[in-house]
């Protein structure tokens, strides 16, 4: 034979990599049975593993992750088990391998089995897995097989268990899947199709497997279609929404609630997520999602016959990072209304409408491993997670052979962009290199079948590199990853005079002579076409990602503010490169991020990061997997190092002190730059209310505000912070041209002048303590002291009314009292004086009367409302 299964990861490995394979398993830090050839280890759908050593007893899996990939994943491309994307399981199998050996994960159906042992006692175990005769493990669902049946699954009727009736055709398949199965000798399975629910004995989600069969036909594998009624096999295919036939009817047949229609509408557009659905005070999660909820998060099945979870607001933060670290796409829907504004837009609707039982809700936010941006969620990780946008160019004169790449990395915490393209060689030898250098979290890529992507780039950005967890893989129509369009994005999102960042200019400058141009008659015209189709690809790779973000909602609040940087100088060959790019291969050899255990210790970057900020980390990794290349810069940074060791030792030590406390100023400044932008959309009338959860029609429960006041004055601490590091150059003897340009006085002026401004803007500490940012002097924000003049005037209109009364009642005893709900009541001695009848007694107290009026109330709600305006206006002053 040309190959063997390793008795580890229980891959198929062909001879010539025996030796790698050994090699690798061996530094795996796992656990190993004491004989590796019993060892047989499966996955299942019940967060079990069934090892053949252990006689077919359960073993307790963690929950579903992306870590604790065995060091042979690097070898099969695409055999590993993360979790999505897909159809969210309730416990993710493992992902298939398809025609070019990548990763599909569709729907969420398991193949369950059980079997009887010799001792005559039922036993039940999961299959997630069908070995055909190519020996590749095949997901049970969609594109499993043309049209997306599955094989040895009988077409499925209400009311009938879901249960797999193997054909002569299928036998084979199951019979392979059979044999594999770990158990006693002489056992065997009866294969069963159950909708996302695992039927094991004592399993807590077996009780609702007869409901999931019975009440979602439209989920079946046989009848699954996407919202366009496309079925899994056709090529268009949109595996992230989902078509309820006749959907009216379903939910009238089925009593469907209002808030569970509610709920089913949000789920049809993201069947691939999973909905942290807002009732109240908490997060719910319904049907498929309360499974995830329960294997992930821990959570426990409520008491009903519906599958549902949830978990207060407090958590969400927590809750909702573990969520995407699993591999999840998140969408959080939000209350955008209160109980009270929906009985008021049920009393302003027109005679004949149907009355509204339900607030209004909207999806405010899409979390996943690339797009998680608040602090409470990133302040743990610090190095970049980046989204990788990547897009493939073909030009006849050079054949597939050697395709010109464009990429498009994005870290979305700190708001950097990093853009690049280049004409790569048969084996992507340069794409390889900045995928172990990026090291991607996500990768986004035009949607297969639509023949813009070769197999081999496909396959290695599914990867994700050499080393660790293959990256989340989001797919877009390829007709998204297309110049033109990019081009038309950049007037939207840079509307203001056309300014560009520089590396945009380049490519649309580049893009736009090429298109302006005629093609050239001859080949006199070759380095245009190489560097017109270099344009191209970093256009269309932008594009790609311009979408990735619309779809996450995140494209108004990151794109105006992101710092734009060339990924690789000269890439178009010519310019003369400014950095040298290490290879995959160096960096791994040479070890210069990473051991071979996947840890920094004994690293190049563990040797040199002595960084006091988190930040400065991320830059230092950024250098070394780019050293320069340029003798003129390496003197100049040799220069600088000299000066930092010598003569400015000492500034070093008071910039270290100084910025030893500062939190990620980096990513705190995208952060509320990106707030600061969602609420101008919003402000402006375009579509969207503002930014995620932080939204001004969002109904939350927890002081939102006061969080965000504390991110803005930690901030201006860590800002203060650094200009004390910079004064500690400047009082330094420096001789380096690089510490000179970088710590001159007019460098940093304007910023030390903004930042004195803010400074003395407000009273920072008070704002600190009490949530609320309030201008120290006039004119610093208009709209606050205008909202602030308004409830002035309100209260100057109360005091006279109240002067106006005394006159008319002759008693200047009479005063404002708060009463319960009222802020402004007439408080009047007994026997003083006669009453008009206009006024009605609200209540009493010993040797005193208290009454209102109609000119009070409609005074009262003057300032009521007035008082709210301001209190708008402050949550957004200075931020």
């Amino acid at each position: 034979t040309t190959a063997r299964v390793c008795a580890c990861s229980w891959h198929i490995i062909p001879h010539s990599d025996w030796y790698l394979c050994c090699m690798f398993c061996f530094q795996a830090p796992r656990k190993r049975a004491a004989s590796t050839s019993a060892v047989a280890t499966l996955a299942t759908p019940a967060g079990a593993t069934i090892n053949a050593a252990d006689k077919g007893k359960a073993v307790p899996a963690k929950p579903p992750s992306s870590a604790g990939h065995t060091p042979m994943d690097r070898f099969t491309c695409g055999a590993k088990s993360t979790p999505l994307p897909g159809f969210p399981g309730f416990t993710p199998p493992v992902t298939a391998l398809r025609d070019n050996g990548t990763p599909n994960a569709k729907l969420g159906l398991f193949r369950t089995g059980s079997r009887t042992s010799e001792d005559g006692d039922c036993k039940h175990e999961s299959m997630d897995v069908d070995r055909s005769g190519s020996g590749r493990l095949n997901q049970v669902g969609a594109d499993s097989t043309p049209g997306g049946a599955t094989p040895g699954v009988s077409s499925y009727s209400a009311g009938t268990p879901l249960v797999s009736t193997p054909d002569s055709a299928a036998k084979a398949a199951l019979q392979g899947a059979l044999d594999m199965t770990p158990g006693a000798e002489g056992t065997r399975a009866e294969p069963q199709i159950m909708l996302g629910v695992v039927a094991s004995v004592g399993s807590e989600a077996a009780r609702f497997a007869a409901r999931m069969a019975e009440r979602f036909p439209f989920l079946h594998p046989d009848r699954i279609k996407d919202k366009a009624g496309k079925r899994p096999d056709d090529p268009d295919y949109n595996p992230r929404t989902l078509l309820i036939p006749n959907a009216a009817a379903w939910f009238k047949d089925k009593k469907v609630t209002e808030a569970q229609q509610q709920w089913w509408s949000f789920k049809s557009d993201n069947f691939d997520s999973v909905l942290l659905f807002k009732v109240g005070k908490f997060y719910e999660m319904f049907e498929m999602d309360a499974f995830v909820g329960v294997d992930v998060l821990g959570l426990q099945f409520m008491k009903g016959e519906q599958p549902h979870a949830g978990f207060p607001e407090a958590a969400y933060h927590l809750m909702a990072e573990q969520l995407a670290r699993a591999g999840y796409r998140v969408i959080v829907v939000e209350q955008t209304e209160t109980p009270e504004q929906l009985k008021a837009r049920n009393a302003a609707r027109k005679p004949g409408q149907k009355m509204i039982n339900v607030v209004d809700r909207q999806a405010v936010a899409v979390l996943s491993r690339g797009t998680l941006m608040d602090p409470e969620m990133v302040s743990a990780h610090p190095d970049a997670a980046y989204v990788l946008a990547v897009v493939e160019v073909h030009d006849a004169s050079y054949g597939h052979d050697a395709p010109f790449i464009g990429v498009c990395a994005l870290d979305t915490a700190a708001g950097q962009m990093l853009l690049g393209s280049w004409r790569d060689d048969e084996v992507r030898l340069k794409l390889r290199t900045q995928l172990t250098g990026l090291r991607p979290v996500e990768v986004v890529l035009p949607r297969r079948g639509s023949d813009a992507m070769t197999a081999v780039t496909s396959r290695l950005c599914r990867c994700g590199g050499s080393r660790g967890p293959a990256p989340a893989l989001n797919e877009l129509p390829a007709s998204c990853a297309d110049a033109g369009a990019a081009v038309e994005a950049l007037s939207q999102y840079f509307p203001e005079d056309g300014k560009l960042p520089a590396v945009l200019q380049q490519l649309h400058q580049q893009y736009k002579a090429s298109s302006s141009s005629e093609a050239a008659p001859d080949n006199s015209e070759a380095s245009s076409s190489h560097a017109d189709k270099v344009a191209e690809a970093g256009l269309a790779a932008f594009g790609l990602m311009v979408q990735f973000l619309k779809d996450n909602m995140l494209d108004k609040a990151l794109l105006p503010n992101a710092k734009y940087e060339e990924l690789c100088d000269g890439a178009s060959g010519n310019d003369e490169p400014v950095a040298m790019e290490l290879n995959g291969a160096a960096l791994e050899g040479l070890e210069i991020l990473e051991n071979a255990l996947g840890g920094t210790q004994g690293s190049l970057l563990g040797l040199l990061d002595h960084c006091t900020t988190p930040f400065g980390r991320r830059r230092l990794r950024r250098w070394l997997t780019r050293p320069l290349y340029r003798i003129q810069d390496i003197e100049r940074r040799q220069d600088a190092v000299e000066d930092l060791v010598g003569e400015g030792a000492t500034a070093v030590s008071s910039a270290r002190r100084a910025l030893a406390g500062c939190s990620d100023l980096e990513r705190c400044i995208a952060r509320l730059g990106a707030s600061v932008a969602g609420r101008a959309c919003s402000n402006n009338g375009s579509e969207g209310s503002g930014f995620g959860r932080e939204a001004a029609n969002v109904v939350l429960y927890e002081d939102v505000v006061k969080k965000r006041v504390k991110v803005l004055v930690s901030a201006m601490k860590d800002l203060r912070a650094l200009q004390e590091a910079l004064e500690a150059f400047s009082k330094a003897s420096l001789h380096s041209e690089l510490l000179v340009a970088l710590t001159e006085a007019s460098r940093w002026s304007d910023f030390e002048t903004k930042l004195d401004e803010l400074q003395q803007a407000a009273e920072w500490d008070r704002a600190e303590r009490e949530g609320v940012v309030r201008p120290s002097k006039a004119g610093v924000d208009p709209a606050y002291d205008e909202a602030k003049a308004a409830v002035e005037q309100a209260d100057k209109e109360l005091e006279d009314y109240l002067k106006q009364v005394r006159r008319e009642l002759d008693c200047r005893a009479i005063k404002y009292i708060s009463l319960n709900k009222e802020s402004h009541v007439l408080e009047v001695p007994d026997d003083s004086c006669r009453v008009p009848s206009s006024y009605s007694l609200v209540g009493h107290r010993k040797g005193f009367k208290r009454y209102s009026s109609d000119e009070l109330k409609e005074l009262v709600v003057v300032r009521q409302q007035r008082e709210e305006q301001r209190e708008k206006v402050e949550a957004g002053c200075l931020q």
